[in-house]
């Protein structure tokens, strides 16, 4: 039993050794700095939620005051819708869809500077830098559906 407890105790002490050998032979920093990463919080457009909105607030009136008036360009003519021939359109669903000059287009989509706003069966609205334009489907035969009776 001797044996064995001074055995015990020979390896106790040699992993006590062992175990803070790292301490002894770890590099030493004169400083005493612990070096970490710095972490920014960036949310782009959205507000910081940990500042002040009072203080937001201030800043935002200070920067209308100092914002610079824009130059404001002369706008450029609506060209004429006659160029753009309607085949086929999609409306009332979730993604509405028009066929103009053999192109699928949908809400969103450009077409010679025209920007597609709405589709709906009256028509498509049309955005030209600003300006809004309506290109009905007046004149356009909507092809018949299932139990839908040809009118005479």
């Amino acid at each position: 039993m001797r044996r064995a407890d001074k055995l015990l105790k020979l390896i106790f002490i040699l992993t006590l050794l062992i175990s803070s050998a790292h301490i002894v032979f770890a590099e030493n920093n004169d400083d005493g700095i612990i070096l970490r990463p710095v972490i920014v919080y960036n949310s782009g457009d959205l507000r910081n939620p940990f500042s002040n909105l009072f203080q937001l607030s201030k800043e935002k009136e200070e920067q209308s005051i100092q914002a610079p008036k824009e130059i404001i360009e002369p706008q450029v003519p609506m060209p004429s819708l006659e160029n753009f021939k309607v085949q086929g359109a999609i409306w009332g669903g979730k993604f509405p869809q028009v066929i103009i000059n053999n192109k699928m287009l949908k809400v969103g989509d450009l077409i010679d500077d025209f920007e597609i706003v709405n589709i709906e069966k009256k028509g498509i609205t049309l955005s030209f830098n600003g300006m809004i334009a309506n290109l009905d489907f007046t004149g356009y035969t909507p092809a018949l559906g299932k139990g839908d009776k040809e009118e005479k």
